[in-house]
């Protein structure tokens, strides 16, 4: 199954408004977001991560022109500030930033913040977020020591949390049916996106 197919299944099931597909920028791993963007479905959330690029402020202006016009949901990593100006629809907070009440400062902004426990999917809910993203749920290159929750753990703190939750972490079309149990809120991912919706319309 394609992560389409999949993220639009655990969607439908779990009956939110949230994107059913989060598409994560990546400094290292994406080297060109805006085109990709453009590939991208509507509805799907981009988050807009990049926090070392000194041309950040500019691409976030450019990401959200291309969210308006392909109807994408833009959030913004770690900078309500930003989010506001640009007009993104939500910010995105790293476990280790977001702090109680600081996501609610403004309730139109859709929240969501990175876990990698139980205890930080209970510290953002504390906080206000709207949804987690939970890694890694699989093998990852990007980090090879850290251990994968697997599926059984993933479904298992999806099901005790009191927030949505996106999984995050080697998901890909070969991989992503195995989450159909899980009730997760739908699938986030980075080269498993590029790969499904990009490469195959590269010319």
């Amino acid at each position: 199954m394609t992560l389409a197919e999949v993220s639009t299944q655990l969607n439908s099931a779990n009956n939110n408004k949230l994107p059913p597909i989060m598409f994560l920028t990546d400094e290292h791993r994406v080297q060109d977001p805006l085109t990709i963007c453009r590939y991208l479905p509507p509805g799907t959330g981009i988050i807009l991560r990049d926090y070392n690029s000194p041309n950040r402020k500019n691409l976030a202006a450019q990401l959200s022109k291309i969210a308006t016009k392909y109807k994408l949901i833009l959030f913004v990593g770690d900078d309500m500030e930003l989010a506001l100006k640009i007009g993104a629809k939500g910010v995105h907070y790293r476990e280790n930033t977001i702090q109680g009440g600081e996501a609610r400062k403004n309730t139109n902004l859709i929240i969501t913040s990175s876990a990698h426990s139980f205890a930080a999917i209970q510290k953002a809910s504390e906080a206000g977020a709207d949804a987690v993203i939970l890694s890694p749920v699989f093998k990852t290159k990007s980090n090879l020591n850290k251990a994968p929750l697997g599926i059984s753990l993933f479904s298992k703190w999806v099901a005790k949390s009191p927030l949505p939750v996106y999984p995050l972490g080697g998901i890909t079309s070969h991989n992503a049916h195995l989450l159909l149990s899980s009730k997760a809120a739908g699938l986030a991912a980075i080269e498993g996106v590029v790969e499904e919706f990009y490469s195959p319309r590269e010319t």
